[in-house]
């Protein structure tokens, strides 16, 4: 069976220019097949009450988890990580132009500035995307455009 066709701007080269084409292509089909399998998890909670999210999915996780609304955010944020509580924020999309520019892969690009504005207001660590995205490409949402407004095109 023939493989099929990645477009050009999901090769990355930029990003990895110290790897093959053919090991690009190859962290492609590993972050197209995350996504797939986010997109299944995510389709299957739309169709489940908040209940019941919150008693077969949030609870099950052996950590706990909670959502913390988006109209709450910064109060109820600042307030678990003064408690201890683990805060994700997944920050590592395009940002508004009007965000702080950071280095990511090699580009400029614009980036929220509200998990480093966390940082600095709460002392809490910041554990930084690229660095994690190194780790395990394949995990990372490449198809996502992140560099339509970087510096380097």
């Amino acid at each position: 069976m023939k493989p099929a066709h990645i477009p050009e701007f999901l090769l990355f080269e930029h990003a990895y220019p110290e790897i093959s084409r053919s090991d690009r292509r190859g962290i492609a089909r590993q972050s197209f097949r995350s996504v797939g399998e986010a997109t299944l998890e995510l389709a299957c909670l739309a169709h489940m009450t908040p209940d019941l999210v919150w008693r077969e999915v949030i609870l099950s996780i052996p950590m706990g988890l909670k959502w913390i609304p988006v109209e709450n955010a910064v109060r109820d944020t600042v307030e678990g990580v003064k408690r201890g509580e683990v805060i994700i924020l997944v920050a590592d999309q395009t940002a508004a132009r009007e965000s702080v520019w950071v280095s990511f892969f090699g580009r400029e690009v614009p980036t929220p500035k509200g998990p480093a504005a966390l940082a600095l207001k709460t002392g809490a660590p910041l554990f930084l995307s690229e660095e994690n995205i190194r780790k395990d490409p394949g995990q990372w949402m490449w198809t996502h455009k992140r560099w339509k407004l970087s510096s380097g095109g």
